[in-house]
């Protein structure tokens, strides 16, 4: 079973990270280029250099939008989403692309039930 709920086709990670509250723009703009579906981790960035009030550390917060998409779609799905996550733009984001090597655990209903039925076999 080990060889099979590996997927036969190639996988990328995009990842955006945003100013918080920006996360659902990046995920509709990779909607509207393919993409099925993300997760979205909460963060704090560090800067070289740092603002302070009243003597604190302030840190923005942050958003890190990720999502595995096939690799024939990698280069719509950046464009769509670096539309919303512009550098100079309030979401003053920016969008990457990560190899994805064996990827497992990313089926829709119909490829589980067709790996069940080929283990059956």
């Amino acid at each position: 079973m080990g060889k099979d709920i590996l997927l036969e086709e190639s996988y990328k990670l995009i990842m955006s990270v945003v100013n918080e509250g920006y996360a659902g723009e990046v995920i509709e703009a990779a909607k509207k280029a393919g993409s099925k579906g993300a997760v979205i981790l909460g963060g704090k960035s560090f800067e070289e250099n740092e603002r302070t009030f009243l003597g604190f550390r302030v840190h923005r917060s942050r958003e890190i939008v990720m999502m595995l998409v096939k690799d024939e779609i990698v280069l719509p799905v950046v464009r769509s989403i670096y539309e919303v996550v512009d550098v100079v733009g309030p979401a003053n984001g920016c969008v990457m692309v990560l190899p994805a090597e064996n990827v497992a655990g990313f089926l829709s209903k119909e490829e589980i039930e067709a790996v069940a039925q080929n283990n059956k076999e």
